[in-house]
């Protein structure tokens, strides 16, 4: 017996003002990204916008102190072989700190570049306004207050008729 019933599907789009979608294209981020409610995206796009020799002058440091380490080791546990696990502790705790250095350049460069902290958290609170998705959180009301009444022959002329994939939208 065939059924008459239709499937139907529904389009899935996250709607962003153009000052985000220029945002989200000069970050290279995915929308995904700005899901996460921690700092962790924006921490990587920072990071990204520091100057290379920052990361290869701690890469180059920690290199540095391993080759050291391994010296000082054999020295001293030619000592004391009970030494090993003193040598060890200890280039751990310099790994540590050299980490800790490189998320206080992370921290400040954060404070220097507040235009694109800004960005960041604009961007973030408008594709997934309190970590959650847009569409879950944004009525249709909020954009048609935003965009007018013509937002929905804007939404049909713009939105594909493909269900399968979710679309960022740019109004």
């Amino acid at each position: 017996m065939a059924s008459n019933r239709r499937c139907c599907f529904r389009g899935s789009a996250t709607l962003v003002d153009s000052a985000a979608a220029k945002f989200l294209e000069r970050s290279q981020l995915p929308l995904e990204a700005f899901h996460a409610r921690d700092e962790s995206a924006l921490n990587r796009l920072l990071e990204r916008q520091l100057p290379e020799d920052v990361d290869r002058s701690i890469e180059k440091a920690q290199t540095l102190v391993a080759d050291q380490i391994q010296s000082l080791k054999a020295a001293a546990t030619a000592v004391d072989p009970t030494l090993a696990g003193a040598v060890d502790t200890t280039i751990d705790r310099i790994r540590d700190t050299l980490k800790t250095l490189q998320g206080k350049i992370v921290q400040a460069s954060k404070r220097k570049d507040d235009t694109l902290r800004r960005q960041f958290m604009r961007t973030q609170a408008l594709t997934f306004p309190g970590g959650t998705p847009q569409e879950r959180t944004l009525s249709a009301v909020f954009f048609l207050n935003r965009y007018g009444l013509t937002l929905v022959e804007r939404l049909l002329a713009t939105l594909p008729l493909e269900t399968d994939k979710h679309y960022v939208i740019t109004l």
